[in-house]
């Protein structure tokens, strides 16, 4: 008779993070028609689980009723996680929502909407499916975390291909997602698209460029799919190649795809950069305030900054750190009313230079970057 330490020995869950986009839907491609990929990848019980944003591109919600539909004729669990279904909080139902109710937005250098619409509720529905599958206790992520700690595994897939291995979380990285989210130390992180060695090596807490080097020394060529084999494998199995998957208000995004998004979806370019103007408006009496009251204080130090050197007191390379530090500090410092891409300029402005560097882009160009272009920044 097993223990209750040893109640999941051997017991294997395999959990493919679905984005909708083409990597993650060529892992899921080569679980289906590769017999080997699947014996390596799948020991025990095998779920799909993508949770809803609330604006990913029309073209992707189309995607994802061929792979539903898919799902089902292979007899594959797919859980496709709209904001109805409470595992999104009421602050983040969805990412316009959350930005319109906060009159926020979401912009660069924030991974904000990818931890409350993608992460979390993915794994809030992952503890009570375990919770069900496995007669387990749910509350505070029990299940995730007495399953494992009880001996089963839980791996979960990733759609990270060959080409993105900055995406790939480092040692340190990996440590500072477990300190935010505990129940996190119980999952192993699988990247199927990317060549293993890249991973043991970050693993062993070592640079990714001297990986590189590495390969250079040895004359090696990396392993793994990019994304033009991920295009070339889901053909091959005679599926539809989907776009890249993104948010359609991604901040990340190029300025080839703002141009898209401006000719193909004008409507939903126009209602982000309302969303963008109303945060701009509401932000901009108390930032005014506050820099009114900062300024003086700057300008006071910098001029004694100035008068130490006519002095003598301090030499000129001795003030310019000075300076650098004044400009540095974040209670002096003036304060930025950012618009989504991290500056003063907005979507519009932003657009406006796109126009000029990149609106000779025929159509047929642009849909074609679009399909080849998407996520950058999720890494797990």
């Amino acid at each position: 008779m097993k223990t209750i330490a040893q109640a999941f020995a051997n017991c294997f869950l395999t959990v493919l993070s679905f984005g909708g986009g083409q990597d993650s839907f060529a892992i899921l491609c080569k679980l289906i028609y590769d017999p080997e990929f699947f014996a390596e990848h799948v020991k025990g019980d095998l779920v799909v689980v993508m949770s809803d944003t609330g604006n990913e591109h029309p073209h992707t919600y189309d995607f994802l009723a061929i792979v539903k539909k898919l799902c089902t004729a292979k007899g594959i669990e797919f859980h496709l996680l709209h904001e109805t279904m409470g595992f999104h909080t009421p602050a983040w139902m969805n990412l316009v929502q959350a930005m319109i109710r906060k009159t926020m937005i979401v912009m660069i250098g924030t991974k904000t909407c990818t931890e409350n619409l993608k992460i979390a509720p993915i794994y809030k529905f992952l503890n009570l499916w375990m919770a069900e599958k496995y007669g387990l206790k749910a509350g505070q992520k029990g299940a995730i975390k007495n399953f494992v700690k009880q001996g089963g595994t839980i791996n979960m897939m990733i759609g990270i291909a060959k080409g993105e291995e900055t995406r790939l979380l480092t040692k340190k990285a990996r440590a500072a997602v477990n300190k935010r989210n505990k129940y996190m130390e119980s999952v192993n992180f699988v990247y199927p698209l990317v060549d293993q060695r890249v991973v043991k090596w970050l693993d062993d807490d070592k640079p990714l460029n001297s990986f590189f080097e590495m390969l250079k020394k040895i004359k090696s060529d990396l392993a793994g799919m990019n994304r033009q084999d991920c295009q070339r494998y889901i053909k091959a199995c005679g599926q539809p190649v989907p776009f890249p998957s993104n948010c359609m208000f991604c901040p990340w995004m190029s300025m080839q795809e703002l141009i898209w998004l401006f000719r193909f979806l004008p409507k939903s370019f126009e209602e982000w950069c309302g969303i963008e103007r109303k945060k701009i408006e509401k932000n901009a009496p108390e930032i005014a305030r506050k820099n009114n009251l900062r300024q003086p204080i700057f300008d006071s130090v910098l001029a004694n900054i100035e008068t130490q050197v006519k002095v003598g007191f301090i030499t000129p390379k001795g003030a310019t750190r000075r300076r650098k530090k004044l400009r540095a500090d974040k209670k002096l410092k003036a304060i930025v009313n950012c618009g989504v891409f991290g500056s003063v300029l907005t979507i519009e402005q932003r657009l406006d230079e796109a126009l000029e560097k990149f609106g000779h882009l025929s159509d047929e160009y642009l849909i074609d970057y679009k399909m080849n272009h998407g996520c950058v920044r999720s890494k797990y």
